[in-house]
């Protein structure tokens, strides 16, 4: 039978997955970036459905209280996470550094056309 926590944990993890496709639905959360959030929600669904999963896991990695094994994939997550949006975010930079510079470019250009037309 499900305790409260459990069924407060399983309803958390629909919700999550209900956002996610409806942000993607909506445009607001591209599928590249969604992917991760996707497995997470999916995971912490299945994990709350079958809390033995978690225990196993627990004991694998020599972790006595499951529950902080479930903080370490919290933490490992979030490093993943991190470390995909700098990615991202470094990408971005660069682009707007070439961006500024073209514009600039066209910038001399056009003032040079009109300096040539007086």
């Amino acid at each position: 039978m499900f305790s409260r926590l459990q069924l407060v944990f399983v309803g958390s993890s629909l919700l999550l997955l209900l956002v996610l496709f409806e942000l993607i639905r909506r445009r607001k959360l591209e599928e590249r970036y969604a992917l991760l959030w996707i497995i997470t929600g999916g995971a912490f669904l299945v994990v709350s459905l079958r809390t033995s999963i978690l225990d196993r896991i627990a004991g694998l990695l020599g972790v006595l209280v499951p529950a902080n094994a479930l903080f370490l994939f919290g933490l490992v997550f979030m490093i993943v996470l991190v470390l995909s949006l700098t990615i991202v975010l470094s990408a971005l930079t660069r682009k707007n550094d070439r961006l500024s510079q073209r514009l600039s470019l066209l910038q001399f250009e056009v003032e040079e056309l009109r300096a040539e037309r007086k």
